[in-house]
């Protein structure tokens, strides 16, 4: 049966001010000024760069039909579009052409992360705020050039949240079938660029079946969208990695889980904070030693060094490998000046977007727990779904760490693996300040965006060298 629709009319696109038109087009040629002068600096050769470049000229040369090596999180399109890259320019400038190229695919992800904040955050210097600061966050700067599969996640995460979104909303049966296909052929192409994307149809079907408790979508879209954005996404997921499991099937095991617990990430250090934690406000790099009772230490990779909580906010708000500085060329070497100082900047005064973003998913989590039993809670679709999403991004990659080897050394706490679910959370405390300044003056969304303005400022100078 059917159930009674309490939203029934789609939610249209809030306008957009000309202005604001204006401040993306600006935003999108900062970042393209940004990357270039990133990729010319050799910032593309991120982590594992000689086992990525390698392994792009190994299965250039495979004949039989194999796509994986090591394990099966490297997936196959990041080293078949490097070896397209080796080909077309004879092995000169192959990973600079590649890194380019993904660079570009971080542009129309910006565009529709302005698209899809229209549906539901209101003022638009709160929508160009959000811009600014995830332009030029350093983690997601990095993550746009750095030769590695992290290189194509953001594009179909945004595409697939759009999608979702749309076809939820859709005015009708034909144009809700549209995105769902859009969402859905999306979905099963980002399982060649990058493994999480395996685990988000459960995302898709908890936000589809959410919306569908709360009584605005029908039974029969419902199944309509779980079987094209979920179900078909998931089975191309499922075959790809049936492939790498028969393929690395003599490979040695890497990521192995102790399900006792390493004790190298406790769960006080996952969730919690440590007095030590006061010192990420030097912004250290990876490498950087500090001296603990007469012994230098590289704390940031030592186990149970920093809460996660503090690494989290660090190596999002500063290039905390400094691979904008002639990539990974340079490990140990201490970030010069005035980097140094910017990257210092960006961390303090970072502390206040992470504690709202902090506080808006939480308060937002409690609100969509709540929703199931008493669907007069429940958010806006739009909000629900791209929350829904970074949840199902982040916390599997997250949760597992305290019986993951290695969790510090390895840097399996960086942030360029949840980026895409910082871009959720960056929206979902958007819409939270939406609803705070909703009756007031207008000049305080224009000081939000003021501030969001010096804070991206302090970002995208510590990246600049």
């Amino acid at each position: 049966m059917i159930r009674p629709l309490l939203n029934p009319t789609p939610v249209p696109a809030v306008p957009v001010p000309r202005w604001e038109n204006w401040a993306l087009w600006g935003l999108l040629l900062v970042y393209l000024v940004v990357q270039v002068n990133n990729i010319h600096n050799l910032a593309f050769r991120g982590q594992d760069f000689d086992f990525h470049a390698g392994f792009t000229k190994e299965l250039m040369q495979r004949t039989d039909g194999t796509w994986f090596k090591m394990d099966s999180t490297s997936r196959p399109l990041l080293y078949w579009l490097g070896g397209a890259c080796e080909r077309y320019t004879h092995g000169a400038y192959a990973y600079e052409l590649a890194a380019m190229i993904g660079m570009l695919a971080g542009l129309p992800a910006l565009v529709v992360l302005h698209i899809s904040m229209r549906r539901f955050i209101v003022r638009p210097e709160l929508r160009v705020a959000v811009l600014v600061l995830m332009t030029l966050l350093p983690v997601n700067v990095i993550v746009g050039v750095v030769y590695s599969g992290d290189l194509f996640a953001l594009l179909p995460y945004a595409v697939v949240g759009w999608a979702l979104v749309r076809s939820l909303e859709a005015a009708t049966e034909w144009g809700s079938f549209g995105y769902a296909v859009v969402g859905g052929l999306m979905l099963a192409a980002a399982n060649f660029a990058k493994f999480t994307f395996l685990l988000m149809p459960y995302a898709v079907m908890a936000a589809t079946v959410l919306v569908w408790r709360w009584g605005r979508v029908p039974s029969r879209r419902v199944l309509l969208i779980l079987l094209l954005v979920a179900v078909l996404p998931f089975g191309v997921g499922a075959l790809i990695q049936k492939k790498s499991d028969r393929e690395l099937a003599g490979e040695e095991v890497r990521h192995e889980f102790m399900f006792a617990g390493t004790g190298e990430m406790t769960w006080r250090s996952l969730l919690g904070l440590k007095a030590s934690d006061a010192r990420v406000f030097d912004a250290p790099g990876y490498f950087d030693a500090t001296v603990v009772d007469g012994n230098p230490t590289q704390l940031l990779i030592a186990p149970n060094g920093y809460s996660y909580p503090a690494l989290l906010h660090l190596a999002a708000f500063t290039d905390v490998l400094d691979y904008a500085n002639q990539g990974g060329n340079d490990q140990g070497v201490l970030r010069p000046e005035p980097q140094k100082k910017f990257s210092q900047w960006s961390v303090r005064g970072g502390v206040v977007w992470s504690v709202l973003a902090v506080f808006s998913v939480v308060a937002l989590a409690g609100r969509l727990v709540g929703s199931v039993f008493g669907p007069k809670l429940a958010p806006p679709t739009s909000v629900a779904v791209w929350a829904v999403l970074g949840a199902g991004w982040f916390l599997p990659l997250v949760l597992p760490l305290p019986y993951v080897h290695n969790a510090y050394y390895w840097g399996y706490w960086l942030p360029r693996l949840v980026v895409p679910a910082l871009w959720s959370a960056a929206l979902v405390a958007a819409w939270t300040a939406d609803r705070m300044l909703a009756g007031r003056s207008g000049w305080w969304s224009r000081a939000v965006l003021l501030a969001a303005v010096v804070q991206a400022s302090w970002q995208g100078l510590s990246v600049w060298y």
